[in-house]
């Protein structure tokens, strides 16, 4: 069914590896312009960052769908106090002229 809708099937990975140094981390305004206290970013251990992902290009033409999961650094909390998802459904779109 694939080969005749003219599918894709697509396998990706994501791999982070590296700091940040202190002079870039410094460069972060500890408030903004209100006042209100600026959240940071985490600099990544000796641990890489790691997602896989699998997707389905091609559909109409246009769309994509994929289905992503991250391996490390599932215990961090994004900045909004909320944990992160290992896993993820990633819809996209594109224009072709």
């Amino acid at each position: 069914m694939l080969r005749r809708l003219k599918w894709r099937e697509l396998v990706t990975a994501k791999v982070m590896v590296g700091s940040v140094s202190v002079a870039n981390t410094n460069l972060i305004p500890p408030t903004d312009a209100q006042g209100r206290a600026v959240d940071g970013f985490n600099s990544l251990t000796s641990t890489p960052y790691v997602e896989v992902g699998y997707g389905i290009d091609n559909i109409f033409k246009v769309f994509r769908v994929d289905a992503i999961h991250r391996l490390t650094y599932l215990d961090n909390v994004s900045h909004t106090g909320i944990p992160v998802t290992p896993f993820a459904i990633k819809v996209s779109g594109w224009l072709g002229f």
